[in-house]
């Protein structure tokens, strides 16, 4: 199924995973840290 390694909801799915985790308010200082 998977070729390339990821595909684009993979991504999708991660940021929604990101932002449940780590919470919209702290999303901007993680981006800088980034």
């Amino acid at each position: 199924m998977i070729r390339n390694g990821l595909e684009p909801w993979h991504l999708l799915i991660l940021l929604v995973v990101v932002v449940v985790l780590f919470g919209s308010r702290k999303l901007p200082d993680t981006a800088r840290a980034l």
